[in-house]
């Protein structure tokens, strides 16, 4: 997740242009949390977890970061975060989807490239492809969706962040991640809103372009919107449309749209909202996905703020305070899904 800058007309969701509105069955889509609870050492991932559950989401969407699992070319791959919340999920019931992300451990990178960048790919992507197999061959009997990357339309999750450098990572990890045999969806990395590399709806047309979509089997987005709700912001909030009628307009339809991060910031700054606002905000958005039978899944971002400080909004996207305290989300967020 990174800020937002905005752009462009909304439009939100338009589920009429397809079908009748309804409301989907909990059963039949999936809705969830996002946590960065694997990338961030000392973290309770049990009480991650807990909290997670708790708000009556279906499923859980977790990190695979590659720097920090295979640091050492031919080493051993350190798994005890991952193994953690893949354990504390399948206890809950909770869907998992794994997002398999950057940077390339500093290994496989390019001699040149600044060591402490966090957008660094490797320069073999047979290396990631790789690594996606190990991640897959782990962990396919508990993923139900696997995303590959993330934000990677911009320089800080993928530098630089253009289709030459993504469709390649995206083949060698759809690749591999068949090789190990899971047969789950293989998402596109959950685009960015922020307007700091290539702009969303542009790096997700040049995938076409590209002939990417054998390598997919969904597009995931981040479409941003704070301070503003998703339906009608003056922004991003019409990426969701617009990235239904580019599948439309290629014939790639059948495919489903996912939401993998969707939040709120509760700081004090001016793109932040108040804890109320947050609520109701998110459990909006909530609700109009589900009325969208071609969106495959909707991501709150995400469960617990990462500090104790409202000057910066990166940080206070939680649906629980710092101190596992609940946010008012939480109850609105539940009542949704009990609709």
């Amino acid at each position: 997740m990174t800020g937002l800058v905005a752009s462009a007309p909304a439009c939100g969701f338009n589920p009429a242009a397809e079908a009748e509105t309804s409301m989907v069955p909990l059963s039949e889509q999936v809705v969830g949390i996002s946590t960065v609870a694997t990338m961030q050492p000392g973290t309770d991932i049990g009480r991650e977890v807990d909290a997670i559950a708790s708000v009556g989401v279906n499923a859980i969407r977790v990190s695979a970061k590659w720097n920090l699992i295979e640091p050492d070319r031919g080493g051993p791959l350190r798994w005890g975060p991952l193994d953690a919340a893949v354990r504390a999920a399948r206890e809950h019931g909770l869907r998992l989807t794994m997002t398999l992300e950057g940077p390339a451990p500093r290994w496989a990178q390019d001699p040149s490239a600044d060591p402490a960048a966090n957008g660094n790919p490797p320069l073999d992507a047979n290396d990631f492809g790789r690594f996606a197999e190990a991640v897959a061959r782990r962990y396919s009997d508990a993923t139900t969706v696997w995303e590959i990357w993330n934000e990677p339309n911009i320089p800080h999750y993928l530098d630089p962040p253009t289709v030459a450098t993504y469709i390649p990572l995206l083949q060698q990890a759809f690749s591999g991640i068949r090789r190990a045999g899971s047969v789950a969806p293989v998402l596109t990395g959950g685009t960015s809103s922020n307007l700091a590399g290539t702009r969303d709806i542009d790096f997700i047309r040049q995938l076409y372009d590209g002939g990417a979509q054998t390598y997919f089997d969904g597009i995931a987005l981040h479409p941003y919107t704070f301070p503003l709700p998703l339906s009608f912001s003056e922004g991003q909030g019409s990426i969701v449309d617009e990235v239904r009628q580019l599948m439309r307009s290629r014939s790639d339809d059948g495919k489903k749209v996912w939401i993998t991060e969707f939040g709120q910031p509760t700081g004090s700054t001016t793109d932040s909202v108040s804890e109320d606002d947050q609520a109701r905000i998110l459990s909006d958005a909530i609700r109009e996905s589900r009325e969208v039978p071609w969106i495959g899944g909707f991501f709150i971002f995400n469960t617990v703020d990462l500090v104790v400080e409202p000057s910066d909004e990166d940080v206070s996207f939680g649906l629980f305070r710092r101190d596992y305290t609940p946010k008012p989300a939480v109850d609105e967020v539940r009542a949704v899904l009990d609709e």
